[in-house]
């Protein structure tokens, strides 16, 4: 599967990456988060969050907030990255890698929690993190907005395989260091990632689709609901069983 995942990313990124060899180290680290966002560990991760953010969208409970919260999530994760970076120097990229394994392994198994949640089959799953954390209590009580769309950007940027390693630490971080706003760029990068999501979120709005979802199949929002929680199982299991058996 992991395989699969890599070919599939090898024929997406190309483009990207030829294009992340520029002098302008904004549009290198923006093109760098692209091909990132292919990385096989990535693939799950932004089928994931379309799947999510397309039933928020149907079920008309979106708000763009939600989206730049999510966005928002995972530039927290890669700024502190960076900032642990520079901070301790290259040896804290070769520290993480064992963190890196094992939050990259969660990665599955709560794409199944968030299945069996959007199915009703669980409640409040995340409701021993809400004791240290009122936002993420508010997040699980109302089945997503805005601190949930956060919390899941940060759960879907903090597992790295070796391509996303090699990627953030190896040629964005460099390049960081010899820019004169190379504070900004593992933001930049974190766009990237999300660039999938952005993509079709600005398609839908672009043609009216978003409008057209809403009006149409609202009537369905329970069925694409659980549809979605099917749709996260599925993902969650494929996922669990390619990187439990590969880290």
């Amino acid at each position: 599967m992991y395989e699969f995942f890599t070919k599939i990313s090898n024929f997406l990124s190309g483009p990207f990456a030829n294009a992340a060899h520029t002098d302008i180290a904004f549009l290198a680290a923006l093109f760098l988060g692209i091909v990132g966002s292919v990385a096989p560990c990535q693939i799950s991760a932004n089928a994931a969050a379309i799947a999510y953010f397309g039933n928020r969208q149907v079920q008309a409970k979106l708000s763009w907030l939600e989206t730049v919260m999510y966005l928002l999530g995972k530039m927290a994760v890669f700024s502190l990255f960076g900032a642990l970076f520079w901070a301790f120097g290259r040896q804290i990229s070769t520290d993480f890698i064992p963190l890196f394994s094992w939050s990259r392994k969660l990665l599955g198994p709560l794409l199944v929690v968030i299945g069996l949640f959007l199915l009703g089959w669980i409640r409040l799953p995340f409701q021993f993190v809400a004791r240290f954390s009122s936002a993420i209590q508010r997040w699980s009580e109302r089945k997503g907005g805005k601190s949930g769309a956060f919390f899941l950007g940060v759960a879907f940027s903090i597992g790295f395989c070796p391509t996303m390693f090699v990627l953030f630490f190896g040629s964005l971080m460099p390049l960081a260091l010899q820019s004169s706003y190379g504070v900004l760029l593992p933001s930049v990068f974190a766009v990237g990632t999300a660039m999938p999501l952005l993509f079709i979120a600005g398609l839908t709005v672009g043609f009216g689709l978003d409008r057209v979802l809403v009006k149409r199949m609202k009537r369905w929002g329970g069925w694409i609901q659980k549809a979605s929680g099917v749709f996260f199982i599925l993902l969650g299991s494929s996922d669990t069983l390619t990187y439990w058996t590969l880290f």
